[in-house]
């Protein structure tokens, strides 16, 4: 089976806004990775990056689950916490990269503010300011 990355884009949405509604303690959820690239897929398989930050500090910090032989989803666990200096984010070696440019699927609260105004994912590398993808509230986004 070979899905169209729009499909598995969509894929993610829907495994986000339903772990979001099924845990509470999740105050936002993104995708990352290569699947927001224009071809996502290396060998015929591909993986679904989903990041996924909790209010309070969570035990597993990683899960994979197969959908199908080809593709899975790779979910990280992030604790708020880790995003409480904005300004340093830029430089962190994990979070930095990751919060370039993130496609934010769910979000409760902002996960913090450079400036009134800038909500996540504003800010690039260069430190310009691009505008942030709409985001969607713990309702199922219509198809990409």
């Amino acid at each position: 089976m070979h899905l169209l990355p729009d499909s598995m884009i969509q894929l993610a949405k829907e495994a986000a806004v339903q772990r979001a509604d099924s845990n509470r303690d999740i105050v936002a959820a993104y995708l990352i990775g290569s699947l927001l690239d224009k071809d996502p897929f290396l060998g015929g398989s591909a993986d679904i990056d989903l990041v996924f930050v909790h209010a309070q500090d969570t035990k597993a910090r990683r899960e994979l689950l197969s959908l199908t032989p080809e593709i899975h989803l790779d979910i990280k666990h992030n604790s708020r916490r880790e995003y409480v200096r904005p300004r340093e984010l830029r430089i962190h070696p994990w979070l930095g990269p990751e919060m370039y440019d993130p496609l934010l699927l769910v979000r409760e609260r902002a996960l913090f503010q450079i400036r009134p105004g800038w909500p996540a994912g504003q800010i690039s590398r260069s430190g310009e300011h691009h505008p942030a993808r709409p985001p969607q509230r713990r309702t199922c986004p219509p198809d990409v």
